[in-house]
């Protein structure tokens, strides 16, 4: 069963989806399917989670081929808008997306993430909390219309979520990311763009504005569209594309790890910069966010920093950090420090 816009079970959750999972495809179509053309949400349980979704995963594929006039587009494993409690949720399947843009008024922006493709409210009250969910996923968009030029459009692209905070009444309201990781390949593919498109790729969002505590992210991270008029790709996270709103002040990490895949993470500091010409500003370094190596990610020394985070590993099975809450028993990692003061000279060990 699909939903009007794009889902397998409901529309708008404002109750509780437990214990489900989907392992079958959700085609939204080609253009010509009528249902293409309305889909502004797209997610496996639903389009809109203003309720909770807990305990939840999708193996299935998602694809989307849609005609797309303008606004957003969010598109997500789990769900497509998220105003409520994502918790204890996975995403395995591949999300492939091809962006079609005939020809808007307004450029639309395609907002795409493992878990969720975007997050929306209207006051602080609405929880907008994703915790303890990951993607494992690949997500990957391509196309365009190179012939005629109908592509000038916006696309973020995260291994958690595609833009992870709401704006209203010129307000940001974000959302909160904790014990979130993403080992996903994220790719903006062979876009055939001649005219203007800005795509921002991050690890774990698109477009970045809310706290994030305890993730990491060790997928790759590409972007090979050289035509593109702006590339910004984050390890972690990318970058608010629509100006204005974001500097670093604004942004908070804590406790997030990531293997370097690219070099740069961007951002828009304020608009003078757009109208100067310089759309953003490269950031290597982001407080709360330390770079480690393959080494570290399967040793159990990121395991071990994330461990309050509920993180585990099976040291030598598991490649990287865990969460244990999601089944894995049996992960606990301890550290252990020698002092050679207190080891007996007289003590008989092996050579």
């Amino acid at each position: 069963l699909v939903q009007p816009d794009g889902s397998t079970i409901t529309v708008t959750n404002e109750g509780t989806i437990s214990n489900c999972w989907n392992s079958g495809t959700l085609d939204i179509g080609q253009n010509s399917n009528d249902a293409s053309k309305r889909g502004s949400r797209i997610g496996i349980f639903c389009e809109i989670n203003e309720g909770t979704i807990e305990g939840c995963h999708n193996e299935g594929y998602i694809y989307s081929a849609a005609e797309f006039y303008e606004g957003y587009r969010h598109i997500g494993g789990i769900c497509g808008m998220n105003s409520g409690i994502i918790h204890k949720c996975y995403n395995v399947g591949k999300i492939s997306i091809k962006a079609e843009d005939v020809g808007a008024k307004t450029p639309p922006a395609y907002c795409i993430g493992g878990i969720a493709g975007g997050v929306e409210g209207d006051s602080e009250e609405d929880h907008r909390i994703i915790s303890e969910c990951y993607n494992a996923g690949e997500i990957i968009v391509y196309g365009g219309d190179k012939e005629n030029g109908k592509n000038s459009s916006y696309i973020l692209i995260g291994g958690i979520i595609g833009k992870d905070y709401a704006e209203y009444m010129l307000d940001i309201i974000p959302a909160e990311i904790n014990s979130c990781y993403n080992i996903g390949t994220c790719t903006v593919n062979n876009l055939k763009c001649i005219k203007d498109i800005v795509y921002s790729v991050g690890g774990i969002t698109g477009a970045s504005m809310s706290p994030t505590k305890d993730c990491y992210s060790i997928g790759n991270i590409l972007g090979n569209d050289k035509s593109a008029t702006f590339i910004l790709l984050g390890n972690l996270f990318s970058t608010n594309l629509f100006g204005g709103f974001t500097t670093l002040e604004n942004l908070s990490y804590t406790n997030c790890y990531y293997e370097k895949k690219v070099e740069n993470i961007g951002y828009y500091a304020d608009t003078d910069l757009l109208i100067s010409g310089n759309p953003f500003v490269p950031i290597t370094e982001l407080e709360g966010t330390i770079e480690k190596d393959n080494d570290a990610f399967q040793s159990g020394e990121v395991a071990w920093l994330l461990y309050k985070g509920g993180y585990g590993q099976r040291i030598g099975t598991d490649k990287h950090p865990v969460l244990i809450n999601l089944g894995n028993e049996g992960t606990e990692v301890y550290k252990l420090n020698l002092n050679l003061d207190d080891v007996s000279e007289e003590a008989n060990y092996p050579t």
